[in-house]
């Protein structure tokens, strides 16, 4: 069990990655020039970075808690796979959400959020 419990850490991991992948992504295709694309993306990317490191981080000072710690979470990933279906990835939106789903279920029965 806690080898599961371990994994279900790393796919934290990989989906707060996966997120700011899409920020960026998404920041990026909203832009017109070269300029824009990058500015955007590093907007979107580095808004989500700053909310995360402040309020959602394990060693954040103003750490969110319990519900609205899991609620803030799944509006910053749940915003991520609307952000995939607008970007016309659906097959990944719809992938990144069950990920989601399996994770954060399990990451609150194991009390990992």
């Amino acid at each position: 069990m806690e080898l599961l419990k371990n994994l279900n850490y790393l796919v934290a991991f990989i989906i707060e990655i996966t997120a700011l992948i899409v920020y960026g992504q998404f920041g990026y295709q909203l832009g017109g020039r070269t300029w824009q694309k990058i500015l955007l993306a590093g907007l979107f990317v580095g808004t989500m970075v700053l909310v995360w490191g402040r309020y959602l981080a394990p060693r954040a000072n103003d750490r969110l808690v319990m519900p609205m710690l899991l609620v803030a979470k799944l509006g910053i990933m749940g915003t991520a796979v609307a952000m995939l279906l607008y970007l016309g990835r659906t097959g990944q939106a719809v992938t990144f959400g069950a990920v989601l789903v399996v994770h954060y279920t399990l990451a609150v029965l194991w009390r990992q959020v």
